[in-house]
């Protein structure tokens, strides 16, 4: 698995930035393209404009937070995580 993070200070041509090279980059499978957007409104806009050009199944649009609570789970299992992030589970 390779991971790129690209940032900068004009969404625009970062997100276009972003969808030609992950397009070109990652993989087939579902979920294959993790674009990490904090502004939930911005969430559903950004999946839309993915889907105008590439596969629809291989984005995943989340925040930060989500990314990390469902990678807490993944290594304590479940009900095992308890931080202000994620929850008291």
């Amino acid at each position: 698995m390779t991971v790129t993070f690209l940032s900068g200070s004009a969404f625009e041509p970062l997100q276009e930035a972003v969808f030609k090279r992950a397009g070109t980059v990652a993989g087939n499978q579902p979920e294959s393209v993790v674009f990490l957007e904090a502004n939930d409104y911005r969430q559903p806009a950004i999946a839309d404009e993915w889907a105008a050009v590439n596969d629809p199944l291989r984005l995943r649009v989340t925040d930060f937070d989500d990314l990390v609570c469902e990678y807490y789970e993944r290594l304590g299992g479940p009900g095992r995580v308890s931080t202000p992030l994620c929850g008291d589970n």
